[in-house]
Protein backbone atom coordinates (compact mmCIF):
# COMPACT_ATOMS: atom_id res chain seq x y z
CA UNK A 1 0.00 0.00 0.00
CA UNK A 2 2.95 2.31 0.51
CA UNK A 3 4.45 1.95 -2.95
CA UNK A 4 5.60 -0.67 -5.40
CA UNK A 5 9.04 -1.32 -3.95
CA UNK A 6 10.67 -2.35 -0.68
CA UNK A 7 13.91 -1.14 0.81
CA UNK A 8 16.45 -3.96 0.91
CA UNK A 9 19.20 -3.50 3.46
CA UNK A 10 22.25 -5.22 1.98
CA UNK A 11 23.28 -6.24 5.50
CA UNK A 12 20.06 -8.25 5.99
CA UNK A 13 21.75 -11.64 5.45
CA UNK A 14 24.23 -10.83 8.24
CA UNK A 15 21.67 -9.67 10.80
CA UNK A 16 21.45 -11.75 13.99
CA UNK A 17 17.68 -12.03 13.53
CA UNK A 18 18.18 -13.80 10.19
CA UNK A 19 20.65 -16.20 11.78
CA UNK A 20 18.19 -16.85 14.62
CA UNK A 21 15.37 -17.56 12.15
CA UNK A 22 17.57 -19.86 10.05
CA UNK A 23 18.85 -21.80 13.06
CA UNK A 24 15.44 -22.19 14.67
CA UNK A 25 13.93 -23.60 11.47
CA UNK A 26 17.01 -25.54 10.30
CA UNK A 27 17.02 -23.64 6.99
CA UNK A 28 19.73 -21.70 5.18
CA UNK A 29 20.21 -17.99 5.79
CA UNK A 30 19.34 -17.48 2.12
CA UNK A 31 15.98 -19.17 2.66
CA UNK A 32 15.42 -17.05 5.77
CA UNK A 33 16.16 -13.84 3.83
CA UNK A 34 13.85 -14.88 0.99
CA UNK A 35 11.14 -15.76 3.49
CA UNK A 36 11.44 -12.32 5.09
CA UNK A 37 11.26 -10.57 1.73
CA UNK A 38 8.20 -12.58 0.69
CA UNK A 39 6.47 -11.78 3.98
CA UNK A 40 7.38 -8.08 3.92
CA UNK A 41 6.20 -7.82 0.30
CA UNK A 42 2.88 -9.42 1.26
CA UNK A 43 2.56 -7.11 4.27
CA UNK A 44 3.34 -4.06 2.13
CA UNK A 45 0.30 -4.96 0.02
CA UNK A 46 -1.97 -5.20 3.09
CA UNK A 47 -0.94 -2.42 5.47
CA UNK A 48 0.12 1.19 5.57
CA UNK A 49 1.06 1.24 9.24
CA UNK A 50 2.55 -2.21 9.89
CA UNK A 51 -0.62 -3.82 11.23
CA UNK A 52 -2.39 -6.49 9.18
CA UNK A 53 -5.80 -6.83 10.79
CA UNK A 54 -7.27 -10.32 10.83
CA UNK A 55 -4.02 -11.99 9.79
CA UNK A 56 -2.60 -14.94 11.69
CA UNK A 57 0.85 -16.46 12.11
CA UNK A 58 -0.21 -19.25 9.73
CA UNK A 59 -0.65 -16.64 6.99
CA UNK A 60 3.03 -15.75 7.37
CA UNK A 61 3.97 -19.44 7.11
CA UNK A 62 1.91 -19.72 3.91
CA UNK A 63 3.37 -16.58 2.34
CA UNK A 64 6.97 -17.53 3.21
CA UNK A 65 6.30 -21.13 2.15
CA UNK A 66 8.13 -22.23 5.30
CA UNK A 67 6.37 -23.94 8.22
CA UNK A 68 6.71 -22.06 11.56
CA UNK A 69 8.20 -18.99 9.84
CA UNK A 70 5.74 -16.63 11.53
CA UNK A 71 6.70 -17.85 14.98
CA UNK A 72 10.39 -17.55 14.07
CA UNK A 73 9.81 -13.90 13.05
CA UNK A 74 8.06 -13.33 16.39
CA UNK A 75 10.94 -14.94 18.28
CA UNK A 76 13.38 -12.73 16.34
CA UNK A 77 11.44 -9.60 17.36
CA UNK A 78 10.30 -8.67 13.86
CA UNK A 79 6.64 -9.57 14.26
CA UNK A 80 3.95 -9.55 16.96
CA UNK A 81 0.57 -11.25 17.07
CA UNK A 82 -2.05 -9.56 19.25
CA UNK A 83 -5.11 -11.75 18.63
CA UNK A 84 -6.53 -9.09 16.28
CA UNK A 85 -3.87 -9.45 13.62
CA UNK A 86 -0.16 -9.11 13.02
CA UNK A 87 2.07 -6.15 13.80
CA UNK A 88 5.39 -5.73 11.98
CA UNK A 89 8.06 -4.13 14.13
CA UNK A 90 9.65 -0.87 12.93
CA UNK A 91 7.38 -0.78 9.88
CA UNK A 92 7.39 3.00 9.70
CA UNK A 93 11.17 3.18 9.49
CA UNK A 94 11.27 1.50 6.07
CA UNK A 95 7.85 1.02 4.51
CA UNK A 96 5.49 3.97 4.86
CA UNK A 97 5.04 6.37 1.97
CA UNK A 98 6.99 9.06 3.80
CA UNK A 99 9.81 6.63 4.68
CA UNK A 100 10.07 5.52 1.06
CA UNK A 101 10.06 9.14 -0.08
CA UNK A 102 12.85 9.98 2.40
CA UNK A 103 14.89 6.99 1.21
CA UNK A 104 14.39 7.96 -2.44
CA UNK A 105 15.37 11.58 -1.72
CA UNK A 106 18.45 10.49 0.22
CA UNK A 107 19.50 8.16 -2.60
CA UNK A 108 18.94 10.90 -5.19
CA UNK A 109 21.03 13.40 -3.20
CA UNK A 110 23.76 10.82 -2.72
CA UNK A 111 23.83 10.18 -6.47
CA UNK A 112 23.98 13.91 -7.18
CA UNK A 113 27.03 14.26 -4.92
CA UNK A 114 28.76 11.35 -6.67
CA UNK A 115 28.17 12.55 -10.22
CA UNK A 116 27.99 16.34 -10.23
CA UNK A 117 27.01 17.76 -13.59
CA UNK A 118 29.80 19.90 -15.00
CA UNK A 119 28.68 23.35 -16.27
Amino acid sequence: MAGDWLMFDKTLPQKPEVSRIARSLAISKSDAVLGCLLVWTWADDHTTDGTVDGAAIEDVDYVARIPRFGQAMIDAGWLKADGQGLIFSNWGRWNTKSAKRRLKDARRKQDERKDPVAP
